[in-house]
């Protein structure tokens, strides 16, 4: 039932992580915000896509509890962004790892890498 439980949250997870924000009219806020544009406009910090995509998962994901995004691995030159992302699933005792990868190319990769005990 747990699996089941983790394979429906991965598949909305890249429904919601490899759309494009801006992409579904009438949820102007759904989807991946501009990895790129968000860096340079910060001043080259991936803190606000931090924040906006742990509000993003928080929101159109509700069995999700909570989410921790420590800091990324991040290749500047080829703009590859690697995120581990911590979450806990409602009504479970063990949290998940999530292993995350994004590239400007609009390549994605979400799924579980293990379990936390």
């Amino acid at each position: 039932e747990i699996e089941k439980l983790r394979r429906s949250i991965i598949e909305n997870l890249r429904m919601i992580l490899q759309t494009p924000r801006g992409s579904v009219c009438h949820l102007p806020d759904f989807g991946m915000p501009s990895i790129t544009k968000l860096y340079y406009e910060s001043d080259r910090s991936l803190d606000p896509l931090r924040a906006q995509l742990r509000a993003l998962i928080l929101k159109y994901e509700p069995r999700i509890a909570e989410v921790r995004i420590p800091e990324p691995d991040f290749d500047e030159s080829k703009m590859h962004l690697l995120l581990r992302i911590y979450i806990t699933i409602k009504d479970v005792q063990q949290g998940e790892f999530l292993i995350t990868e994004f590239s400007t190319t609009g390549w994605t990769k979400v799924e579980f890498e293990k379990d936390i005990s």
